[in-house]
């Protein structure tokens, strides 16, 4: 394993206050593997101005100033972070969006469900009474009965 060093001890990162985030599914997930450079940019600029619902609404023009775009360069790298499931515009507003659960995310999670199911029903009798099994928590957070 690679042991961490600091290289530069006096310019540490600090986190500020109004701090975003870029989550690092985007890189473990491959989110970002075919998507354009140009893409990428607006994407981390809108990451960066967003408040905390993921929603900014900078104007075109005022994009196209920050990242030294055309409109059709703008229009284009909206269009694909639109189509990659990343991002939401409906003029004038963008906003950065959850990123979408894999299949195998799904699947793990169903897997979670059935098991606790499983084991919920062969607890049931013990249940104290005002008591509330994970299981009944997240079949209501899915909706399910």
């Amino acid at each position: 394993m690679i042991r961490k060093e600091i290289v530069s001890p006096g310019r540490v990162r600090r986190m500020p206050e109004g701090f975003g985030w870029v989550d690092h599914r985007l890189v473990r997930k491959g989110y970002f593997k075919d998507r354009s450079p140009d893409s990428l940019a607006l994407y981390l600029f809108l990451v960066i101005v967003a408040d905390a619902d993921g929603v900014s609404y900078y104007s075109e023009e005022s994009l196209c100033d920050q990242l030294n775009y055309t409109a059709s360069e703008l229009k284009s790298s909206r269009m694909e972070l639109v189509n990659a499931e990343l991002v939401a515009y409906r003029k004038p507003f963008y906003q950065v969006l959850e990123l979408p659960s894999t299949a195998n995310e799904k699947a793990s999670f169903a897997k979670v469900l059935k098991e606790t199911r499983k084991h919920n029903d062969a607890f049931s009798e013990e249940r104290k009474e005002g008591c509330i099994s994970i299981g009944d928590i997240i079949k209501s957070m899915t909706g399910e009965q």
